[in-house]
């Protein structure tokens, strides 16, 4: 009698808290989906290549697709983790500070209808053959050019030697902003 009244009070305890979890997991799923993530993610579908697919006609394919809006190619897709980090200077007298970047196509912006505030989008070419030029966020803008405008200002990077291998990383020491995006 005792290990049956023993098995059955594990069991209620063991479906107390699996319901317990499954309620956490439902609120946080919900108070998630209600989050702004400034990105527009609904009816983005992400797919990941090899870097050889991507430089390949399968990006030009699926633009042909009826279904298709638009095709951007990112290093690293939004939302998935934090992001990679490189050391930047902003000018001579700019102290030294981690920065998050993302190599992209001039589509991204419009595929996550992120808004440039100020400046242009990355051309075909620039992106093409990886310029020294980059389009930096509000909040980074501020932080290295506080009270100025962003436009047309360098900053010095810093390559991260302790970065994995398959980490990519710019190939230029310094690059120009050219636009600014929203957050």
């Amino acid at each position: 009698l005792f290990r049956s009244n023993a098995l059955v009070v594990s069991q209620v305890t063991v479906c107390v808290l699996l319901l317990t979890c499954s309620g956490v997991l439902l609120h946080t799923g919900l108070k998630l989906q209600a989050t702004d993530v400034r990105l527009e993610v609904k009816g983005v579908l992400d797919v990941h290549f090899n870097e050889a697919v991507i430089h390949s006609k399968v990006p030009d394919r699926l633009r042909q697709e009826p279904w298709v809006e638009s095709v951007a190619v990112a290093s690293r897709a939004p939302l998935y983790g934090s992001w990679r980090t490189i050391s930047v200077w902003p000018g001579a007298q700019g102290e030294l500070i981690g920065a998050g970047y993302d190599f992209v196509s001039p589509e991204y912006f419009d595929a996550f209808r992120i808004p440039l505030l100020r400046g242009r989008n990355f051309t075909a070419e620039e992106s093409r053959s990886e310029a020294a030029v980059a389009i930096v966020s509000e909040a980074t803008a501020a932080r290295l050019w506080p009270g100025q405008d962003a436009l047309g200002e360098s900053f010095r990077i810093e390559p991260d030697g302790n970065a994995a291998r398959w980490v990519k990383q710019p190939v230029y020491h310094a690059a120009r902003v050219i636009g600014v995006a929203r957050d």
